[in-house]
């Protein structure tokens, strides 16, 4: 469904459109595969994600991954710190770009302060990494 999407955003016609995926969660760990696998994703966010254990180290290598941002909490008792940290990683052994984020004492799913700057890296590193390709808001 999400690579339906990314082909819905390319069919209109306009070859300069980037398109940069935000997965949360379990969304984050669908968001990283199929980013892994579609080479029309140019930017990847992941909140408190990772990558599936069919990918994890010493598994089955992606052929493919855009730049990366992964925020995640270091009290995240629902998906461990080391399941964005093995994302990270295997971006970077594809020779990509990737950053990771970590919030201390932050848990699943960020509020306040932790939000908000979250929240601001997303938005810089899309405008960053998306920089001359034709950005549209989503509605």
């Amino acid at each position: 469904m999400v690579s339906d999407v990314v082909t819905s955003i390319l069919a209109d016609g306009r070859n300069t459109r980037a398109v940069g995926l935000v997965g949360y969660s379990q969304g984050g760990f669908l968001g990283a595969d199929v980013a892994s696998r579609d080479d029309r994703v140019s930017a990847l966010v992941i909140f408190y994600g990772g990558i599936s254990p069919t990918r994890s180290p010493g598994k089955r290598r992606p052929p493919h991954m855009p730049p990366l941002l992964e925020l995640h909490g270091d009290a995240d008792a629902t998906v461990p710190m080391e399941r964005g940290k093995e994302l990270v990683d295997m971006a970077r052994s594809l020779g990509q770009s990737a950053e990771m984020v970590v919030y201390p004492g932050a848990g699943h799913g960020f509020g306040g302060a932790t939000a908000a700057d979250a929240e601001q890296r997303t938005l810089a590193f899309f405008q960053t990494q998306l920089a001359g390709h034709d950005l549209l808001p989503l509605p």
